[in-house]
């Protein structure tokens, strides 16, 4: 994804958030529906959201009774974390329910492992040749560190 994309999007977030990090409560219009969606507090969670433009790695899982099948691979950016979850940049809208398990590769061999299910997908209301998706995801467990030599 191109730099100009991640200086749209980042001025779309600061438009659309409060100064603690939180999606704001003003209506967003959805690009593709031209449908406005309310974004009321109560139905956000209120932990603390760290801003981070951060390239990551993800597969795609779909599961079918105990069995967990790859569905898609591919790269995606980091737009904020919480404590409880990940928002994505994604070129494509997964479902919701499914799970993702998103790498994060930091600096000095530091890497992260988050296994997430997608909370709710919103088509990003961005000019671009492509269609872009915000992604909220819920982790399912606490994120995995580790040092890769």
């Amino acid at each position: 994804m191109a730099d100009q994309l991640l200086r749209d999007v980042s001025s779309y977030l600061r438009g659309a958030t409060n100064d603690d990090g939180n999606v704001s409560s003003r209506s967003i219009m959805a690009a593709e529906t031209n449908e406005i969606t309310d974004l009321r507090r109560s139905d956000r969670r209120q932990d603390r959201r760290e801003i981070r433009f951060e390239a990551c790695t993800y597969e795609l899982f779909d599961t079918r009774g105990c069995e967990a099948l790859t569905h898609e691979c591919g790269e995606a950016y980091t737009l904020n974390q919480s404590r409880e979850g990940i928002m994505l940049l994604m070129d494509h809208a997964p479902r919701t329910r499914q799970y993702l398990e998103v790498h994060i590769e930091g600096s000095m061999g530091r890497h992260e492992i988050n296994v997430c299910e997608v909370a709710w997908t919103k088509p990003l209301p961005i000019e671009s040749d492509d269609d872009y998706y915000m992604v909220g995801c819920h982790r399912v467990m606490e994120p995995c560190r580790y040092l890769q030599f």
